[in-house]
């Protein structure tokens, strides 16, 4: 996302430096969102993470998976475009797949898919590329522990708990999509270690 030169009202998602076109010019310009368009990216996107993650590393966000599977075609940010059809308009000839070794591979065979006014992962990735990290799972937590009684038993502990990637039962594998969870892992979650623990002076 960018701020946009040509007093655009919108969100900007610029490929070029200095694009010639404006807003939502197909060959010369750049794309540009509305609110309504970003708040079903923003949705489509949370399904994308629900039904994928976790996500071990920011590199199995951004690319697809190895493989065969519906996730193998492309990542998660642009399937979510896909899925909110935010270039349902931008398309122009279709074109014929048949000379291709896989043709199935092209889910898109349009001649408009990559012009500047096509909005790809890419597009919003150089906005946000540099800011984005991976989640830390990594958590510390204090607690203090009194005695109830008539004793003066007092405790201070601090521990760092970690969630990994496995789940509660560990039947199912990590990449196992919620969609197919047990009960259990559906409840309960990712599983949670103690990483380190140790008494804090009162």
């Amino acid at each position: 996302q960018s701020e946009s030169p040509y007093n655009s009202t919108g969100t900007s998602f610029h490929r070029l430096t200095h694009p010639m076109g404006d807003e939502n010019d197909q060959w010369t310009g750049f794309r540009e969102l509305d609110d309504t368009q970003i708040r079903l990216l923003a949705r489509e996107m949370v399904a994308e993470v629900r039904a994928r993650g976790p996500f071990l590393s920011l590199g199995e966000f951004v690319n697809r998976r190895i493989g065969r599977d519906a996730y193998s075609f492309k990542g998660a940010l642009q399937s979510a475009i896909d899925r909110a059809n935010l270039n349902e308009s931008f398309r122009l000839e279709a074109f014929s797949t048949g000379p291709y070794p896989e043709p199935s591979n092209i889910e898109d065979a349009y001649t408009g898919v990559g012009l500047p006014g096509w909005l790809t992962q890419a597009d919003i990735l150089t906005g946000i590329g540099s800011g984005i990290t991976a989640r830390s799972d990594t958590f510390v937590v204090r607690a203090v522990g009194e005695s109830a009684s008539g004793t003066a038993a007092r405790v201070r502990i601090e521990a760092v708990v970690q969630r990994v990637p496995e789940w509660v039962d560990p039947v199912q594998d990590p990449e196992t999509p919620m969609s197919i969870l047990s009960a259990v892992n559906r409840v309960f979650g990712r599983r949670f270690v103690i990483v380190s623990y140790r008494t804090l002076d009162l």
